[in-house]
């Protein structure tokens, strides 16, 4: 993976045109008005040329990229809807070196707000507030199967150990720190997300 930092002012307005914003909604809805524009740009890109390069990590990378700007207060957007071979030749990126995504950085001017997903729908609207309202599919939809709590934990984990994927119940997705108290007593863990 390889990163480009876009912050000056100038280069932050040469990227602008090259990004497109919210295609659902009409452009005087979707666009950034003036000063709801991104303060920085940080383009996501795969070198090519090492081996092993893996579009898992760049998901990895726009994950922990995002998360972390929001633990400071900072917005972000993930774009993939990009003017790649114009952004490639601003950025003047190297052979072998391919450009992914752009992530916008900015502080938040309106609320984002999931909403239960109507007819297989993924558009996202705008509600009376100008707060973002992004479909998404219950949990009972995305998860396939619904494993239990094993009660035979294995000598080696004792009672600090639980299942890498046990009952879930309904809940918002929380990171938690990976060296604290992993799995206290009735704790729910799907991966490396625990649900509150």
């Amino acid at each position: 993976m390889r990163y480009i930092v876009v912050q000056s002012a100038d280069a932050v307005a040469a990227v602008q045109p090259l990004v497109h914003w919210a295609a659902y909604l009409p452009p005087e809805q979707g666009q950034p008005k003036p000063d709801e524009l991104p303060t920085a740009f940080i383009a996501v890109l795969q070198d090519d040329n090492l081996p092993g390069a893996s579009d898992v990590d760049v998901g990895l990378a726009l994950g922990s990229l995002t998360a972390a700007a929001w633990a400071h207060g900072v917005g972000s957007c993930i774009m993939g809807a990009i003017d790649r071979p114009a952004l490639t030749k601003l950025l003047a990126l190297p052979d072998g070196v391919r450009l992914c995504y752009m992530v916008a950085l900015g502080y938040p001017t309106h609320a984002s707000k999931l909403v239960k997903m109507q007819d297989g729908s993924v558009k996202y609207y705008l509600d009376e507030n100008r707060g973002y309202c992004v479909p998404k599919r219950s949990m009972d939809e995305v998860l396939l199967k619904n494993a239990s709590k094993s009660k035979n934990r294995s000598p080696d984990r004792g009672n600090r150990g639980c299942d890498f994927f046990v009952s879930v119940r309904s809940g918002v997705f929380q990171p938690y720190p990976k060296m604290a108290k992993l799995c206290a007593p009735g704790s729910v863990v799907v991966d490396d997300l625990r649900l509150a």
